[in-house]
């Protein structure tokens, strides 16, 4: 098992800051990076946290993040889902750990769960500088829905 601390942090996107829990190895090494976030209106807090220290006690650099408009980052109306913007959230932090000195650009993992898993899958067919992705349950056609969200609305 790996030593870790978590440091909060702040990654600003399009006017707003995407909140985010890093975890950090102590390691003398730059280490890969598992970039996690919720599925579906879910936040950081919601049972991910034990994925990510799990993650770190095994020797990854972890960074947890809220989507904009959720949980700890910013942006109103609150609790706003908005594929395209998520996209761009998790566009931005994977931007954040590949130029991040403390981890290695080159092993870059996508984590995501529900619709983040669906994201996660779409990201890795798109950018050609993450290394694996782990999904689990991935939502990957929310044009089955029609849009019904009740009681939220996509955007």
């Amino acid at each position: 098992m790996h030593a870790y601390t978590v440091e909060p942090l702040y990654v600003p996107c399009d006017h707003e800051m995407i909140a985010a829990d890093f975890y950090i190895p102590k390691t003398n090494n730059k280490s890969a990076v598992i970039i996690m976030a919720h599925g579906f209106a879910g936040l950081r807090q919601f049972k991910l946290i034990q994925y990510a220290q799990r993650f770190a006690q095994a020797g990854y650099a972890v960074i947890l993040f809220d989507y904009r408009y959720w949980g700890g980052s910013t942006g109103k109306p609150r609790e706003m889902i908005s594929i395209n913007s998520q996209l761009e959230d998790w566009k931005t932090i994977i931007q954040y750990a590949s130029t991040c000195k403390l981890i290695d650009n080159r092993r870059i993992v996508l984590w995501g769960t529900s619709l983040s898993g669906g994201y996660a899958l779409s990201l890795a067919s798109e950018l050609k500088n993450i290394q694996a992705i782990m999904v689990q349950i991935p939502y990957v056609d929310p044009s089955q829905n029609n849009g019904q969200y009740f009681p939220l609305k996509i955007t």
